[in-house]
This record gives structure tokens, sequence and C-alpha cells, in this order.
């Protein structure tokens, strides 16, 4: 994959554009907190019986419809009560995007470098 095709492409820019790499430019810290980091939020404010283990909190993750996943969204997010919360699924997300980043780009994906390379 050299340079990109002129404006006349269509497909072949098309089929351009499938073959670059691709990456998450953007996630929403709310939605990506590991499981493990909710989990331990859970803890530090007292538990929640609807979920006494981790199973049943994967379990509660799971969404049977947008309204449950609305109802959910508000459960978990109360769980973020101080700026140390926020803080502390920061970090942990940040490093779990980059432990499954780094074994994607190791696994199946080129370096960017190799999109200019011959």
């Amino acid at each position: 994959m050299n340079s990109p095709p002129g404006r006349t492409g269509g497909s072949e820019l098309r089929r351009w554009l499938d073959k670059l790499p691709k990456a998450e430019l953007h996630l929403h810290l709310e939605g990506a907190i590991p499981l493990d980091a909710l989990w331990a939020l859970i803890q530090k404010y007292g538990g929640d019986p609807s979920v006494p283990t981790e199973t049943h909190l994967r379990q509660r993750l799971t969404y049977s419809d947008f309204p449950d996943f609305i109802e959910t969204w508000i459960w978990k997010n109360s769980f973020l009560q101080t700026y140390d919360d926020f803080s502390f699924i920061a970090e942990k997300s940040h490093r779990t995007s980059c432990d499954k980043i780094f074994f994607m780009r190791s696994s199946s994906f080129r370096h960017l470098g190799s999109l200019t390379e011959g």
C-alpha cells in the first residue's frame, strides 16, 4: 500500500481506505470502566446486594433492551462519586486500553510507517 489513489479512484479509494489500520480515536470514560475497577468502586461504597460477586456484576451489565441499559448506566455511574473515583477509572481504563491496543497491534496490525513503505 503506497500512496492514496487520486480523486478518480472510487472503488480503488475504498479498497485503500479499507486496508488502513483502524484505531479508536476516543472513548467515553464512564462506558470504558474495566470490570475489576467497577467492582472495586462498588466495594469501596459498601457493596450492592444485587451483585454479591464479580460474576453477578458481569450479569448485571448484560442488557435486555435500551431502557434496561439506561437503568444500568445510571446505577453504574452512582459509584462514581468523587474526583478520585474518576481518576481511578481513567487510569484503569487507560491501562486496559493500552494493553488491548498493544496486543492487537502486535498480533494483527502493521506499524503506520508501513503505509508509506513499498
